[in-house]
């Protein structure tokens, strides 16, 4: 689950993601969203496969979109 309690709260967690799908979710978050980013990288590391990269400013919804 990527984002912090002002993206994702809590009861939502707990009840409509942990209770309705019975599994144990992970937050993954920082103190903002440029955190966060370090933190998914840090999380999924080993996942991220490939020769290139991609660069969002992350001041404007579309910009992260487009690379994600």
């Amino acid at each position: 689950m990527i984002g912090g309690e002002g993206v994702i709260s809590e009861s939502v967690r707990k009840f409509k993601i942990e209770k309705c799908l019975g599994v144990q979710a992970q937050r993954v978050a920082g103190a903002d969203r440029y955190l966060t980013s370090v933190a998914v990288n840090k999380v999924f590391r080993n996942s991220f496969r490939g020769n290139s990269i991609c660069i969002a400013t992350g001041k404007d919804f579309p910009d992260a979109l487009s690379i994600s």
